[in-house]
């Protein structure tokens, strides 16, 4: 009995060193999401994605928490996290009768509410209005661009909300395209759906074929 009893106190006491923390990503793009999920893993943090949205007095990254789960290293390990992604700081507060309450061992992350008419960079995009074939853009984190389906077919990206530029190296030089992104909605198979297009500013006469294209997600 006393070490069955053992075995629980063990068990609890993990649980209790080891909080979950309940990340509100409805505001995050794609790239953020991606971003904090490898963040989060890298720092060994319990963590699950809640498509919830933040409250919209929250204009800051805040952390919620029960009071017995005060671990410091936690804390900091969230604030780094919460850094890399490029906000200034986190805030915390801890639950009391008022709050939103969270058991111990749950925490809750709540990035800040966007404004609807940010034009987010998704990940993926698609061509469209382009008389070629269809071809789909992997956007990536470290700032380059790779075409899906021609893996020689890359280059860099800059992103200032709403114009993204793309710059691709044709072996005598560096040529570029740049777009302006909007937020509109398209009709589906599975009926209206919102989409963001990034439709082409400059001339559309390069000799690659993708710069002359504009570039498009739907989001399903």
């Amino acid at each position: 009995m006393k070490i069955i009893l053992s075995i629980l106190i063990a068990l609890t006491m993990v649980a209790c060193q080891s909080p979950t923390v309940h990340i509100y990503s409805r505001d995050l793009s794609q790239l953020e999401r991606s971003r904090v999920q490898s963040l989060f893993e890298t720092e060994n943090i319990h963590f699950k994605f809640t498509n919830l949205q933040s409250p919209d007095h929250y204009h800051e990254p805040y952390l919620l928490y029960h009071p017995q789960d005060s671990d410091q290293a936690l804390i900091s390990a969230v604030e780094r996290v919460v850094r890399e992604v490029g906000f200034n700081r986190l805030n915390t507060q801890v639950f009391n009768k008022k709050n939103h309450y969270y058991t111990q061992g749950n925490m809750g992350l709540y990035f800040p509410a966007k404004n609807s008419h940010s034009v987010e960079l998704p990940e993926l995009l698609f061509t469209h209005q382009c008389t070629t074939t269809d071809m789909q853009i992997h956007i990536k984190q470290n700032g380059k661009w790779m075409a899906r389906n021609q893996t020689d077919l890359q280059g860099k990206w800059q992103y200032v909300e709403p114009y993204l530029t793309l710059h691709w190296f044709d072996g005598s030089g560096m040529v570029q395209q740049a777009y302006q992104g909007r937020i509109h909605t398209v009709p589906t198979k599975l009926g209206p759906r919102n989409a963001v297009t990034f439709t082409v500013l400059g001339h559309r006469s390069y000799p690659l074929a993708l710069l002359n294209c504009d570039l498009q997600a739907i989001f399903m």
